[in-house]
């Protein structure tokens, strides 16, 4: 993403310059046809970085926290979170010991990421994201596993879990994921095994829309 493209403050360009990752989310957000710079918000450290003339989280289809703070730090925010979200990135926030996605129970969400995040695990009610496109886990050391209900998410094509430590074989409810065309498993150190995820050993109605496997 080019910088002339975003009117931000000093500080906070030297912080996303050390975070590539995020650069490269944010020009994929603002990428999607459908998307502008004044649909992005970023709530950073608690202050509100507005990107556009009409940007805020009651309006915004994507958002972008950034923080070392608990989560409870951004808690009334987040209650004003646009029913219309789309896209939402959370990176270095600690939402210890779990993550709910009880607070997107009435969004439309189509892509979450998480990257550097602090939580053991991420709780059940990440079935209320029943749109949800693509689901991105990076850097989440302390995570090691994925909800049951995670196979209920029929409209969930895109999976990628990269430099998660934690995980030594690949959640089962992965193979649940009918819609599946999309897994990348990148730098997952500590995998051993795949789990009920190998070829053969899978039913027909499983992951039979997957067209791309990277590990």
């Amino acid at each position: 993403m080019q910088d002339d493209h975003l009117v931000i403050t000093d500080a906070f360009n030297q912080s996303i310059r050390k975070m590539h990752s995020i650069r490269s989310s944010l020009s994929s957000i603002l990428s999607d046809g459908a998307m502008k710079a004044s649909d992005l918000c970023i709530v950073y450290f608690g202050q509100e970085e507005k990107l556009g003339a009409t940007c805020s989280l009651q309006q915004a289809k994507a958002v972008v926290l950034i923080g070392d703070e608990s989560w409870s730090f951004f808690s009334e925010k987040i209650a004003k979170i646009s029913a219309n979200l789309h896209h939402l990135y959370l990176t270095q926030m600690n939402f210890s010991p779990e993550f709910s996605a009880d607070f997107l129970q009435h969004s439309t969400l189509y892509h979450l990421t998480f990257e550097n995040c602090y939580f053991q695990q991420i709780s059940d009610s990440i079935a209320y994201l029943t749109v949800l496109n693509g689901l991105k886990i990076v850097g989440c050391q302390q995570l090691n596993d994925l909800p049951d209900t995670l196979s209920q998410l029929s409209n969930l094509q895109h999976l990628h879990l990269e430099y998660c430590e934690g995980f030594s074989q690949l959640p089962h409810s992965v193979a649940g994921l009918r819609g599946l065309s999309c897994l990348h498993l990148k730098y997952l150190h500590a995998l051993r095994t795949l789990g009920e995820f190998r070829y053969g050993e899978l039913g027909q109605d499983k992951l039979q829309h997957l067209k791309v496997l990277e590990i």
